[in-house]
């Protein structure tokens, strides 16, 4: 398995938080957009929301670069 910085480096990228109930929907953004900062070389978060379709065109991001993040429990 690659490594998180190698396959990231320098690209977009997009984390899914899971799913939203209807009570905290407006409270909670599921997705994070994540851009390269090139002169410190990490990632930043752009913009949160709920519309995934509309991040992914906005901010060129191919479903690969799409990551769920895993929750305990």
């Amino acid at each position: 398995m690659k490594k998180w910085e190698t396959m990231t480096a320098e690209k977009a990228f997009i984390t899914d938080l899971g799913a939203t109930t209807a009570a905290d929907s407006e409270q909670f953004c599921r997705f994070a957009v994540w851009i390269p900062e090139q002169e410190k070389g990490k990632h930043r978060i752009a913009e949160v929301g709920n519309d995934l379709e509309r991040l992914k065109k906005k901010y060129a991001v191919g479903q690969e670069y799409i990551f769920c993040v895993a929750m305990p429990g």
